[in-house]
């Protein structure tokens, strides 16, 4: 395996309780001592994948602690096989995420959603598996036509206590 890439990632807090987390990835991943597929992409490795959050926090004292947030998150299509097969490309995928957060004394809450939209994902294909990506179902199921896919919309509560 030989690969080449970078990471980029940004923050940024405004005086007006705005923030920002990004970030960039570019992966060049091949296969580089096999007779069979060197030279090939690597399989289930995205070459680009990128990420973005906004959170506001609250800044009038009647909501203090309140902050709400929104992001994106993008990977790029990948061969689900090591030998490349056209008819084998998982597609590019963009989900939207959101959150709800308060916060108080040494306690906070969250309710977020991940995967607002509930796109369907295909993260790989087993061996054997071919030109099943346009039959793959719209429907979250946990594996179809030997594919795996990626989690579905998902909601959560959270509480936690720092001390």
């Amino acid at each position: 395996m030989k690969s080449r890439g970078g990471e980029l990632g940004a923050t940024h807090n405004f005086t007006n309780g705005v923030s920002f987390i990004g970030s960039y990835t570019f992966l060049d991943a091949e296969i580089s001592e096999n007779a069979t597929n060197e030279g090939n992409k690597l399989a289930r490795i995205p070459e680009n994948a990128a990420a973005l959050w906004v959170n506001y926090a609250f800044q009038d004292p009647q909501f203090e602690g309140l902050s709400i947030g929104a992001g994106v998150r993008y990977v790029d299509e990948r061969f689900s096989d090591s030998a490349n097969t056209e008819s084998r490309i998982a597609p590019e995928i963009t989900v939207f995420d959101a959150s709800v957060s308060y916060d108080w004394n040494d306690w906070s809450a969250t309710l977020a959603a991940r995967n607002i939209a509930d796109e369907t994902d295909v993260t790989f294909c087993s061996p054997g598996v071919s030109d099943v990506f346009p039959l793959i179902p719209t429907g979250n199921t946990a594996e179809a036509g030997g594919c795996a896919l990626s989690e579905g919309r998902t909601v959560s509560l959270s509480l936690t206590r720092t001390f």
